[in-house]
């Protein structure tokens, strides 16, 4: 019976290690090198601590129910997005990203945020990263975010 209560109890605690993502698409689900999977992204700035969180709200029209990460058919989608940046406690309006998936590849969608003092409109940048590729798939990626001094990643 205790070697029972082990095994459920490591099987519990690796279920929830696991990072799924939400299928968003029709049909039963499909291996991974046949599905793109597109993670809002976090990151926490190293000067201030200050987190910055893509929020993904919708897929292709689709709620995606929380999920911060997603399975997609290879093609063109577009995904509803929000930023929420903690050290100054708001939610940014919603965006619109639209680029074309590939099968087997992971995407990040990615922002960056500057605002000049509290309560004045915040300045931002979104791009998507091609994770597989190392490459921008979509918008423009601030010369900032490449300084090792200025910012450090977090997933």
């Amino acid at each position: 019976m205790r070697n029972i209560t082990k095994a459920i109890l490591v099987a519990l605690v690796l279920a929830g290690c696991g990072s799924s993502a939400k299928q968003m698409y029709k049909g039963k689900v499909r291996p991974k090198d046949k599905v793109a999977i597109v993670t809002g992204y976090k990151r926490t700035l190293a000067t201030t601590r200050n987190k910055l969180k893509i929020h993904l709200r919708r897929v292709d029209g689709k709620d995606t129910e929380g999920a911060q990460s997603v399975a997609v058919l290879p093609g063109p989608h577009e995904f509803t997005i929000n930023l929420e940046w903690y050290f100054a406690r708001i939610s940014l309006p919603r965006a619109k990203v639209r680029f074309r998936t590939k099968a087997g590849h992971k995407y990040a969608i990615k922002a960056f945020c500057v605002s000049p003092a509290p309560g004045l409109r915040a300045d931002v940048s979104y791009w998507v990263t091609d994770e597989t590729e190392g490459r921008v798939v979509w918008g423009n990626k601030p010369d900032i975010i490449g300084n090792p001094m200025r910012d450090t990643r977090s997933h």
